[in-house]
């Protein structure tokens, strides 16, 4: 192999354990119809949303069942009784190899197959990624693609692939749709094991001219239980009042991760905390927050009625977990 041609497989590694990967995976998950004319913050949800789709192994390992969820909300059917989805596992290797923003051109069907479920969740079953894992160990190179660097990935950084999710309406129409990211790995140690989802999470919400005291905010244990466990009961809050909404500081719940730097080799990194909140009504600081800048504020509605609040947080590496919880705002 040319020096030329090292550095465009370093370079392809690189791309797709790092850039590709971490890059798709702070993005992964969200994807929505679009609007003409002046558009809402993005922090307030008027129109169909996925807010957030995870799994209960974001990184697994070949061959284990993984379950899958998405955080959803329809202003139609904010209960979401009517509403239906569509999932789809997409494990074809061209679809693989785009997830990991790796180019190839191999005469390889190109599909995707649907999941059996119609609600919030799915399964993927364990044969799936055993299969896919159990292809690219037997992937041949040829001239102009190397497979053995698929199996280093594999082996460290983890392969990725994508599920899909369509939400429709009552009337089976499709109103939102979104893509998630996730990936097998064979890694062993000394290497970090398959990263997890974030832990449960406390938030405060308080700080109002109006408001008397703080209401905690804890996600729930069981990461598909999409409803918030607010401490002090129903939620109550002002009309037209600033709220401070503020993670609760823990301990440091980040995982390593092993990703490649641009000479081929295999470096570790560390995930981050993100906290996203949204809302149907009223107005958010900041869409997304970070340490040591953890807070943002809510502006409550002018008008008294109920708003859905969302709580998401994501490490930045795979791993999601939100919640929702309905707050009553009066005069």
């Amino acid at each position: 192999m040319t020096s030329s041609s090292n550095h465009r497989r370093a370079r392809a590694l690189a791309i797709a354990a790092s850039g590709g990967l971490s890059l798709a995976l702070a993005l992964s998950g969200l994807s929505s119809t679009a609007c003409i004319g002046q558009l809402d913050s993005p922090t307030l949800v008027k129109t169909p949303r996925i807010l957030s789709v995870f799994a209960d192994r974001p990184e697994s390992r070949p061959g284990q069942d993984i379950e899958i969820g998405a955080l959803a909300y329809v202003p139609s059917d904010p209960s979401g009784v009517t509403t239906t989805y569509e999932w789809r596992l997409c494990t074809s290797l061209p679809r693989v190899l785009e997830a990991a923003q790796i180019p190839a051109d191999l005469p390889l069907p190109d599909t995707c197959e649907t999941l059996p479920s119609t609600g919030p969740r799915a399964t993927i079953p364990g044969d799936r990624t055993q299969r896919l894992a159990d292809l690219l160990s037997s992937l041949p190179s040829t001239e102009d693609f190397d497979a053995s660097f698929l199996l280093r990935i594999l082996e460290t950084a983890g392969i990725p692939f994508q599920i899909e999710v369509d939400v429709l309406d009552a009337s089976g129409t499709v109103v939102v749709t979104a893509v998630k990211t996730l990936a097998i790995t064979t890694r062993q140690a000394p290497l970090p094991p398959p990263t997890s989802n974030p832990p449960v999470v406390l938030f405060t919400i308080g700080d109002g001219v109006d408001t008397t005291e703080d209401l905690d905010v804890v996600m729930p244990d069981d990461a598909f239980d999409p409803q918030c466990i607010a401490t002090a009961g129903p939620v109550t809050v002002p009309v037209d009042t600033e709220l401070t909404i503020t993670p609760v500081p823990g301990i440091d719940w980040t995982e390593e991760f092993p990703i490649f730097d641009f000479s081929g080799t295999v470096r570790i990194g560390r995930e981050n905390e993100y906290y996203s909140f949204y809302a149907t009504g009223g107005a958010i600081a900041d869409e997304t927050t970070r340490p040591p800048d953890r807070e943002t504020t809510w502006r409550t509605p002018e008008e008294a009625g109920t708003v859905r609040l969302w709580l998401i947080v994501r490490d930045g590496h795979l791993g999601a977990r939100g919640c929702w919880l309905d707050a009553i705002v009066t005069p």
